[in-house]
């Protein structure tokens, strides 16, 4: 019956997701020039984006652009590049399902070179409202068919990095959300 068939939607979005995680990791191992044998680096972030969404993000799926904005100066700081990587991933794979065709990272640090910020955004439907904004950061709530993990892992491992991760807009009609995340020495 109809339950069945709920279940089996549910079941086939959940291996869905973990193949798009192990396709992905596999992506990353292979096309990326990072040093995977560390749980952690000290690297300049903004440069570690832009070459992750250029060389894996963009490299195995052309329906969306990514372009990547540099700030005028580094940002060195210690992280997981898996743990990024899942975040551009999650961000990039709700654009697709927005029916973006563009993926903007836009990139600043502050003057005191203390803060990094990271503007996510796309030119996709929008998250329409309907619904209280905070929730689209819970286990399991979807907009979409998805599985409802993509923005709770990256509110997650945002917490984990000790960054803020926010919708900073949901956008509507022709303008796309956008999501900002915010790195403080």
């Amino acid at each position: 019956g109809n339950k069945d068939a709920a279940k089996a939607d549910r079941l086939c979005a959940e291996l869905l997701y973990l193949f798009e995680k192990i396709y992905s990791a596999s992506h990353f191992a292979t096309m990326a020039d990072f040093r995977l044998n560390a749980e952690y680096v000290t690297e300049d972030l903004p440069q570690f984006i832009a070459q992750y969404s250029e060389k894996v993000c963009m490299g195995f799926d052309g329906s969306l652009s990514i372009v990547t904005e540099l700030p005028k100066t580094g940002f060195e700081i210690k992280f997981n590049p898996m743990e990024i990587g899942l975040i551009i991933e999650n961000l990039a794979s709700n654009s697709r399902k927005a029916h973006a065709s563009r993926m903007t990272i836009s990139m600043d640090v502050t003057q005191d070179g203390r803060m990094l910020t990271i503007v996510f955004a796309d030119n996709g439907d929008g998250l329409e409202g309907g619904f209280p904004p905070e929730r689209i950061f819970e286990k399991g709530f979807s907009r979409t068919n998805g599985s409802g993990l993509g923005l709770y892992t990256c509110k997650w491992v945002s917490d984990r990095l000790g960054a803020e991760f926010v919708l900073s807009s949901p956008g509507h009609s022709g303008k796309g959300a956008e999501f900002t995340m915010r790195f403080t020495k």
